[in-house]
């Protein structure tokens, strides 16, 4: 056990020597430690109000599916790769070593644990929003490590499921049909309260109210004892708190007992993810890409000429690896959730707050598409355009994806529902033109820091820096409605754009490392 102390405190001893080797990196982090800091102190100040019952059910609803997001995760990987709390060098001294394979895996699921409170410390600037509701400090830190456990579990989940699962077809079925069981169950129970009520907001708080989030398996366990909590249900919370332990255990069992040992068993994903990595850092975008899924070559054909060129093969390499060419699976949740949304609730779910909250999720979730990939290339240095026009053509894909799913979003509800066109027209406007902002914040992101920002506990910042970049243009909303909002954005973009022009000039980039 004294080795295992001994490498987390080399770890951790070397990764303090590496940030203070990146001055910018290390004034972001104490910048950001700062603001979190700041944020709870604030909270602690505030005077006390009397919480709200409805919105601690919005709370739990919100908080729910933010956690079933990852439980599908979880259970994707499981069915592919498998999950793993080890990096390939834990693999190469720890596995090899004369140490008790227990104490290896106490190791490895600390340090899990220490990443899910990293990753998740970006909730914590909440403070205020929880103090608003009613709430408490406590509370926020209760919901903190209700998420770092879920998250623990769900690494459990991912690995249990592989190791009872690979290399087993009909195994994998049923593992999918008992994931996805709960969920048709709570469909079920959510259409019985709306055909009752008639109305999407009393169904859905009525599925909270009536613990019918305990049908999902530690998400939906997590949720509800916080509920239960801060409801005054003490008992409910422990058995749900029971319940949930008792899962860990049943993961961990199976991790430890179903073979003699686990090491084999976690191989596969940790050097899974290893090579992921190197191939980012040695830019061999060939590797980051294999995969086994197959291609479909259809009949377009590469066109354009100079940087257009890289956008007609960007909508080639779409329409090859995607049954639905530009829209994936995020894609289609975004666009089924507004629909379904703006039919069940017609009198009280309106464009406004569809745009906001696809606008939240958008700052989480958008990635800068092939259009950062193309700068480990050496294709597009090759261009003799303006890097301002190549930066462009390069990340038309991923903003003609986000306009096609914002049209889908706000334009099919005019079918069904009494919202005001313009106003409809004008959100899709403003969400398309946030896509294209937020694409730029991350080109200027990687001008800046040489990485994307949206990384680790950056994520502060980066929401920080969204705030801050878009308060004016929705403070002008306020006065001049969404048009202002829509113009600001595309300013910013533009400007953004032109600034991150700089990144093609670094021609140490690594290129494209080809496979021999």
């Amino acid at each position: 056990m004294n080795s295992i102390l001994y490498l987390t405190s080399r770890i951790i001893k070397n990764k303090f020597i590496r940030l203070l080797h990146k001055p910018a990196h290390l004034v972001l982090y104490l910048f950001a430690f700062g603001v979190l800091a700041y944020s709870l102190l604030i909270s602690l100040e505030m005077p006390a109000i009397q919480a709200s019952y409805g919105k601690i059910q919005w709370l739990c609803i919100f908080f729910a599916f933010y956690l079933v997001i990852f439980y599908f995760n979880a259970v994707s990987k499981g069915l592919s790769s498998g999950s793993s709390f080890f990096d390939m060098s834990d693999v190469n001294l720890l596995f090899c070593a004369p140490v008790n394979p227990k104490h290896i895996l106490v190791y490895g699921i600390c340090s899990q644990a220490g990443k899910s409170l990293l990753g998740g410390i970006f909730l914590l600037l909440q403070a205020n929003t929880f103090i608003s509701m009613g709430l408490t400090t406590l509370d926020l830190f209760l919901f903190f490590g209700g998420y770092v456990l879920a998250l623990l579990l769900f690494e459990f989940m991912s690995l249990s499921i592989y190791i009872i699962s690979n290399q087993k077809g009909n195994r994998k079925n049923i593992i999918k049909a008992i994931a996805f069981a709960p969920f048709l169950l709570l469909g079920l129970f959510f259409l019985y309260n709306f055909q009752g009520s008639g109305n999407f907001n009393i169904a859905l708080l009525s599925c909270v109210e009536k613990g019918a989030l305990k049908l999902i398996p530690v998400a939906g366990w997590i949720t509800e004892g916080l509920r239960n909590y801060l409801s005054g249900n003490m008992q409910g919370m422990g058995y749900n708190l029971i319940l949930t332990l008792l899962m860990g255990i049943f993961f961990l069992a199976v991790i430890i007992l179903y073979h003699s040992d686990y090491y084999e068993d976690v191989l596969v994903a940790t050097e899974t993810a290893f090579e992921k990595k190197r191939a980012i850092s040695e830019g061999n975008i060939n590797a980051m890409a294999n995969t086994s899924k197959k291609i479909r070559k259809g009949k377009r054909e590469l066109k354009g000429m100079g940087p257009k060129a890289l956008f007609y093969k960007h909508l080639l390499e779409s329409s090859r690896g995607n049954r639905f060419f530009l829209f994936d699976g995020s894609s289609f949740l975004m666009i089924a959730g507004a629909n379904i949304a703006a039919y069940l609730g017609k009198s009280s779910v309106g464009p406004i707050l569809v745009l906001s909250i696809s606008m939240y999720l958008q700052s989480f979730f958008i990635g800068t598409g092939r259009g950062l990939k193309e700068l480990y290339t050496h294709y597009i240095y090759l261009i003799p355009e303006s890097s301002f026009k190549k930066i462009i053509w390069s990340n038309a894909e991923v903003i003609v994806k986000h306009t096609l799913e914002s049209i889908f979003m706000f334009f099919l509800p005019l079918l069904f529902t009494n919202w005001n066109p313009m106003t409809a027209i004008l959100c899709a406007l403003v969400r398309s033109l946030f896509s294209v902002f937020l694409v730029s914040a991350n080109l200027l992101s990687q001008r800046i820091f040489k990485d994307v920002i949206s990384q680790g506990l950056l994520v502060i910042i980066y929401l920080l820096f969204i705030i801050f970049a878009m308060a004016p243009g929705i403070i002008a909303a306020f006065y001049y409605g969404l048009f202002a909002l829509s113009l600001w954005e595309a300013l910013l973009s533009l400007l953004f754009f032109y600034l991150s022009r700089g990144v093609l000039h670094n021609s140490d980039i690594p290129t494209l490392q080809k496979k021999n």
